[in-house]
């Protein structure tokens, strides 16, 4: 017999094998009670639903352990604490923060506040600094001595906590309440908005502090683009604040000046070999200018302004934008961070950026107000006392 027909025997023997088994299986399955096993499928479907309701039950169950049982309500806002753990002057301090809290969210969510407070409550727990010491001895002697910490923060979020020494400062408390309903708001944040200010959101308005630290931040930054944009140039603003992609950071918001200025500031850290020294002295003095370029391109180009800085953008569009700005703000999932912003302010982006530059002069300090030529003044004498030092190394 050739091979072919060998193969097709063995074939046709294995069809008949297999047609046996399934012979046999279903003449085994006919000779049963199928009533009775339909009965075992069922009540097996019914064991399985049950153990799942269970699973569920016991899921709802701790996940309501780990919120306490006592509350305070603010506004929309609800603190969850158990009495035992908060003395009653804590309780009241958190009472007066809480209300504090509510007025500047509602000034800064318009018709989202309630939604967005009251979509999760912040969790307070008592805890002592002794917690950390293992031996029980320790604790209970340490515990008499050392002090209560009240940590605010939320459920089912590690990380996002606050944590203060008793007695609780209430604006302390008001920080760490503001702070905590941010990170609520920013759930619903566009995705391209939570890439230009990262998960949190000014959702209690800005204060003037915040408005302080910008133009301080703004007036003082070593990036050219920065003082384009404080001299009053919108597009150098937008690419300061990062509103517009960069092809290359490094010519683009910095200038060669600035280059000597970043090299100079790590002149004196770490070890380093005398050939990178002597690259670094030169780069400083000013005599090489491709030494700089090379030296600040070992490391990630700096943002020019901070995310707190680019967040007063974020909380100067929902101000201007009224009551809705919030709502428009999560409803512009598509699009940039300027597609964004401009839809939660109502304005065009150029627009929005102005009146941001304004805000930010009307906030800088007089002692940090750079002129032009104090500005170039600035510059040169960082670098020279940066290489006059090193000159004076032994």
């Amino acid at each position: 017999m050739s091979e072919s027909g060998l193969r097709r025997t063995t074939l046709t023997r294995r069809a008949v094998a297999a047609l046996v088994l399934v012979a046999g299986a279903a003449g085994a399955l006919a000779a049963q009670d199928l009533q009775k096993l339909g009965m075992r499928i069922v009540a097996a479907d019914r064991a399985a639903a049950a153990a799942h309701d269970s699973i569920l039950e016991i899921v709802r169950v701790m996940r309501n352990k780990r919120l306490p049982y006592d509350s305070i309500v603010t506004g929309a806002i609800t603190l969850r604490f158990t009495s035992k753990d908060l003395s009653p002057s804590t309780r009241a301090a958190l009472t007066r923060a809480g209300d504090a809290t509510w007025e500047r969210v509602e000034h800064g969510l318009g018709d989202a506040a309630t939604r967005v407070a009251g979509r999760v409550p912040i969790v307070i727990s008592d805890r002592t600094a002794a917690s950390f010491i293992s031996e029980a001895r320790a604790y209970e002697y340490m515990s008499r001595l050392l002090p209560h910490i009240i940590d605010l923060g939320l459920p089912n979020m590690p990380g996002r906590s606050r944590g203060f020494v008793e007695p609780l400062n209430e604006a302390q408390a008001e920080d760490a309440m503001i702070d905590l309903v941010g990170s609520v708001a920013s759930m619903d944040e566009p995705p391209a908005l939570k890439v230009y200010v990262g998960d949190w959101l000014p959702a209690a308005g800005l204060n003037e502090r915040n408005w302080n630290a910008a133009a301080i931040d703004l007036a003082t930054t070593n990036a050219s683009v920065a003082r384009d944009c404080f001299a009053g140039s919108i597009p150098r603003c937008k690419s300061a604040l990062g509103l517009t992609k960069v092809s290359d950071p490094y010519t683009e918001w910095y200038s060669p000046e600035d280059w000597r200025v970043i090299v100079s500031g790590s002149l004196n850290m770490g070890i380093v070999t005398e050939g990178r020294r002597d690259a670094m002295q030169a780069c400083v003095a000013g005599h090489d200018m491709k030494e700089c370029e090379w030296l600040v391109r070992e490391r990630p180009a700096s943002l020019p302004l901070d995310m707190d800085v680019r967040r007063t953008v974020v909380g100067l569009a929902l101000e201007l934008g009224g009551p809705k700005a919030y709502d428009r703000l999560v409803a512009a999932q598509g699009g940039s961070a300027s597609d964004v912003l401009a839809a939660t302010s109502g304005l065009g982006i150029d627009e929005l950026v102005g009146q941001w530059r304004a805000h930010v002069l009307s906030a800088t300090p007089a002692n940090v107000r750079p002129r032009a030529l104090e500005a170039t003044a600035m510059l040169a004498w960082m670098l020279v006392f940066a290489f006059v030092a090193q000159r004076r190394r032994p």
